[in-house]
């Protein structure tokens, strides 16, 4: 939903109290879905953003062995600058690695959030070359079995929309007062969802409800906790292996965001069974 008085006048029609309205208002939070840049019905004007896949351009001192895959390589100087509570960097290159092929297990003790993915912020003027993974004689048999593989590359363009927690979130059931009015006035009707729009990656917005699991777990390590950690970016697309479909999210804690230290970005796995 793109816009919040929009949202608000939607919720007021449907007998849902004012206070309970402004409540669920004040938790939006801003979202850019990418989509391909050839659908041209979306975001007229906007320019091309980024691209999809390929292979990443990094400095000589940035390593990459090929073993996480490039997702998305988006130009932030493209990117807009009025996100609330969202800091991105305004120039540069910011890369997301992540991994489409599905592990047995994506728990934390079997596979690191370092293992599932990372980010790389590449400033603007820095000295890059493409670096191509060595071929690996096994790829042929990682196929998509049930499902299409996704493609790549190809430009893409951002949209971008408010974005709401869902049922049973961190943001939800830490409020006493409202969060059985989520229920009562149907609110998840109105909370954003990635699988409804035909995005290939999103910017922003809440994590599924099953990742709160990872501020506890992230707690006792670098991050103050689940008040403090936020989405930063979120991938769905089928999994190699055994063809199910699924997302990653990268997620990082306010304070690095505000710094771009996107190093300490921590990855979660989803998978569809």
């Amino acid at each position: 939903m793109n816009d919040l008085q929009v949202f608000r006048r939607a919720a007021l029609e449907r007998g849902t109290p004012e206070p309970v309205v402004d409540w669920w208002l004040g938790l939006a939070r801003p979202q850019l879905l990418f989509h391909r840049y050839e659908d041209s019905h979306r975001a007229a004007g906007v320019p091309v953003a980024g691209t999809y896949g390929g292979y990443p351009r990094l400095p000589a001192d940035v390593e990459w062995d090929g073993g996480l895959d490039l997702v998305v390589s988006i130009d932030c100087a493209t990117l807009p600058r009025d996100l609330p509570d969202f800091p991105l960097p305004t120039d540069g290159a910011l890369l997301f690695f992540g991994t489409d092929y599905e592990e047995d297990c994506y728990c934390r003790s079997c596979t690191p959030p370092e293992r599932q993915g990372r980010v790389v912020h590449v400033p603007v003027g820095a000295v890059t070359s493409e670096r191509v993974p060595p071929e690996d004689p096994e790829d042929e048999e990682d196929e998509y079995p049930g499902g299409e593989s996704p493609t790549g590359p190809f430009p893409i363009r951002w949209t971008r929309r408010w974005a709401f927690p869902a049922d049973e979130s961190t943001a939800v059931r830490r409020s006493e007062e409202y969060r059985e009015a989520f229920r009562r006035y149907d609110l998840q009707s109105f909370a954003s969802i990635l699988d409804e729009d035909d995005a290939v990656f999103a910017l922003g917005g809440y994590a599924l409800d099953s990742q709160d699991a990872l501020s506890a777990q992230l707690e006792e390590e670098r991050y103050a906790g689940s008040e403090d950690w936020r989405q930063l970016a979120e991938w769905a697309t089928t999994f190699k292996g055994y063809g199910n479909t699924g997302r990653s999210m990268w997620c990082i804690s306010r304070e690095d965001l505000g710094v771009a230290r996107f190093d300490r970005t921590m990855v979660s796995t989803d998978i569809n069974v």
